[in-house]
């Protein structure tokens, strides 16, 4: 479980959210134990809310939380749809459809199918993955 600090009001269990900072952010105290936990542009999980509150200038009050990579919903080959199976993510689209080519994966990441879902085509499945 990584921790980093995340606007009170947005804090719940299994709130999804990608990463993102600003240089301001970097000029914070509390760097360390927020953004620079973090890979900018990647999908997270919140998992766990603590009661440490603390004064943000950009967000206002952040409370320490404890997150995870998310799952994320993508279509692979068939062949390829194996739960456990770990491979390099490469787009099957330039598109910017979500299924295809999904926020907080880039090309060329290691990710591992967590879960196969259904059928999206002949030729195609929905899994879900997550990254190592």
């Amino acid at each position: 479980m990584i921790c980093t600090l995340m606007g009170k009001d947005l804090a719940k269990k299994g709130v999804q959210f990608i990463a993102q900072g600003s240089e301001e952010c970097e000029k914070c105290r509390y760097y360390p134990t927020c953004i620079k936990n973090l890979e900018i542009g990647r999908r997270y999980v919140v998992k766990e809310i603590k009661d440490k509150v603390f004064k943000c200038k950009l967000s206002g009050e952040v409370v320490l939380i404890g997150v995870e990579p998310a799952e994320i919903p993508l279509i692979v080959e068939k062949k390829k749809a194996i739960e456990g199976l770990m491979l390099k993510f490469k787009p099957l689209s330039n598109k910017k459809e979500e299924l295809l080519n999904p926020q907080g994966l880039k090309a060329g990441d290691k990710i591992k199918i967590t879960k196969v879902l259904e059928d999206h085509n002949k030729k195609t499945k929905k899994v879900m993955v997550t990254t190592v």
